[in-house]
């Protein structure tokens, strides 16, 4: 089952996979970034209620 977050994130044009992890509360999305940002992914995880900030990893 998709939590909230999840599903908002899937919604957005760009994201290509969402892990979460709910016992350290993050969430590690992959993107592409010619289709959305980092402050578009921060925003919607917000928005679905779960106030979020970003950490950058390389990939």
């Amino acid at each position: 089952m998709q939590r909230d977050d999840e599903k908002a994130l899937s919604r957005v044009p760009g994201v290509t996979s969402t892990k979460v992890d709910l016992k350290a509360e993050t969430v590690i999305v992959a993107f592409d970034a010619d289709r959305t940002t980092v402050p578009v992914l921060t925003r919607t995880i917000t928005e679905a209620g779960f106030p979020a900030t970003a950490q950058a990893h390389g990939g």
